[in-house]
């Protein structure tokens, strides 16, 4: 399976074309639904650029975070980007993206084309080297973000490729097996790009469905043939007990590249397997039997669980398990009319000659943190910077996810030297009028 490099649409992303032309001409499709079969045929965009110093730069999160629609499900916000780099001389350059709005922090550097890619990732803040945490409650199970792809493994083949730049044509040398080694449909990869096979002529020659690209020209080199491992799973380990792996499947559907891994309560923490790699996210329970309304509501729990788009542009979730507030609020004016009966002679008693006119009415809550490890600072941090928020509040809506905006401005990072215990207070307010106005 391919990989694919995640944009952070809320943070500029910049493609860099190197050339020596004029002009440069970048090619931008974006699509929801599978990475192939659903890909449109037209352009959503097609921009040109003047190279300055051997280079041509385009900045294009600002068009694409256009696409990237936010409900409260899950899979939502999440698209595919294609980009062509053509100067009309060189072999284009085709990639293929998956943008979902996240963001970058500046310390970090700029996102570009250029970047180290990242296959794989808990979609958390991180506590230390490859461990991560989660907060649920005893009635909640919660969910653990990850971007999965299928890691390729690589297989080193026999001999050298001899490869031109431009061409699909490809020679081997150093005793190539490529009838033996290799199969039509297969990918290897040359100089660190992949291609597909599209045929085998003998052990030394074949072809490619694409030309080779990235200046390489007349040079003999190694070539790895690459195949997907299914050995990408989890599991949960309670009380010391390890549980059965799930393996992830390869997914191709834009909404489907984020998997969630339940953490439910009684689950120590979910270990992560990534060809070899492992990574732990260790699942704080708390619990809240204190606020629980048995007799007056059916044993609803009082809690307050958040969901909201998170650094990675994937869903997190925070369970505000102690005491929570509703307050209703309304913005009005008033205005003065005359009540007066001319034919009684009377001030029209009764009536009201300054009358009140309700103008808006919103719903918020006052809500709070359990007692929380310093981590989860971190992740109040990414809450704070959402622009989308959604809550299951007890008793509004049944209980189901609805959007809320964050009255909440400033945070405080504690931490356990100078605060000992911490805690944390926040203010929500439903993205709605609380008195249905819609006509």
């Amino acid at each position: 399976m391919a990989q694919y490099r995640n944009i952070n649409v809320r943070s500029p992303f910049y493609v860099q074309h190197p050339t020596t032309e004029l002009l440069t001409t970048l090619s931008i499709r974006i699509w929801n639904g599978d990475v192939v079969t659903d890909k449109p045929t037209a352009y959503n965009y097609i921009l040109e650029k003047e190279q300055t110093g051997g280079q041509s730069t385009f900045e294009i999160a600002e068009l694409l975070r256009d696409f990237c629609s936010q409900t409260s499900d899950r899979a939502s916000g999440a698209v595919w980007v294609e980009t062509t780099l053509d100067d009309n001389v060189n072999t284009p350059t085709v990639v293929i993206y998956l943008a979902s709005e996240g963001y970058s922090l500046y310390s970090e550097g700029v996102q570009h084309n250029g970047n180290s890619f990242e296959s794989d990732f808990v979609a958390l803040p991180e506590e230390s080297s490859n461990v991560y945490r989660q907060t649920t409650h005893g009635s909640f199970p919660n969910f653990i973000p990850v971007y999965v792809q299928p890691q390729p493994t690589e297989t080193s083949i026999t001999g050298f490729a001899d490869i031109v730049d431009g061409s699909a044509s490809i020679g081997g040398s150093g005793g190539t097996l490529f009838l033996t080694e290799l199969s039509v449909g297969d990918t290897i990869s040359i100089e660190g790009n992949s291609y597909e096979i599209a045929s085998i002529a003998s052990n030394t020659a074949l072809t490619l469905t694409s030309p080779i690209g990235g200046g390489s020209t007349n040079i003999s080199t190694p070539i790895t043939l690459l195949t997907s491992s299914s050995s990408w799973r989890w599991r949960c380990i309670t009380n010391g007990t390890n549980g059965a792996y799930t393996i992830f499947a390869s997914q191709t559907e834009s909404d489907k590249m984020f998997q969630y891994v339940v953490a439910n309560p009684g689950c120590d923490y979910i270990e992560f397997d990534f060809n070899g790699t492992i990574r732990r996210v260790y699942v704080d329970t708390f619990e809240s039997t204190k606020y629980s309304c048995a007799i007056l509501l059916s044993n609803v729990d009082r809690p307050v669980q958040v969901q909201y788009a998170n650094k990675f542009g994937t869903r997190s979730y925070m369970t505000f398990s102690l005491k929570h507030i509703e307050e209703v609020s309304v913005s009005s004016s008033t205005f003065n009319r005359n009540v007066m009966d001319v034919g009684g002679l009377s001030n029209g008693s009764g009536l009201h000659a300054s009358r009140r006119n309700i103008t808006g009415s919103k719903q918020s809550f006052t809500i709070n943190t359990d007692w929380i490890n310093e981590y989860h600072v971190k992740q109040l941090e990414e809450l704070i910077m959402s622009e989308y928020v959604w809550a299951s509040i007890p008793n509004v809506g049944g209980g189901n996810l609805q959007p809320v905006n964050l009255k909440t401005q400033n945070l405080v990072k504690k931490n356990h030297l100078n605060d000992k215990l911490i805690q944390y207070t926040f203010k929500i307010e439903t993205a709605s009028e609380y008195m249905n106005t819609v006509r």
